[in-house]
């Protein structure tokens, strides 16, 4: 008989998004048992829905490329989608970026 110590958890995961897409392929690498619970049947049944997923250098995209999924991910990836545009509240633009620095540094309230 087996301590419960010597057992190796069986985990569920909710979502097949990035994130729980990637958490699968890590454990799987790992040897650790999971399955992955994803209500949509399809990637088309929400493709209207959405906006955009930020996923940084130094962190999403660092866990995509070790769980071997950064080919898959740059498929659906929109690396045209970087502008940033920040309005006051009355609808005036008051910063605008095409993605080549991003938004500015902390200077305070932008809504005035």
């Amino acid at each position: 008989m087996s301590s419960s110590s010597d057992r190796i958890p069986h985990i569920a995961i909710i979502g097949g998004g990035l994130g729980g897409f990637s958490l699968l392929m890590h454990l799987h690498r790992l040897g650790i048992p999971a399955t992955l619970y994803e209500r949509d049947e399809s990637l088309a049944t929400r493709s209207h829905l959405g906006g955009v997923l930020d996923i940084h250098y130094e962190s999403g995209q660092r866990s995509l490329r070790e769980a071997g999924l950064e080919e898959k991910w740059r498929q659906f990836a929109v690396p045209e989608g970087e502008d940033t545009k920040i309005f006051d509240s009355q609808g005036n633009m008051l910063y605008e970026d095409h993605g080549s620095n991003g938004p500015p540094p902390d200077e305070g309230e932008y809504d005035s």
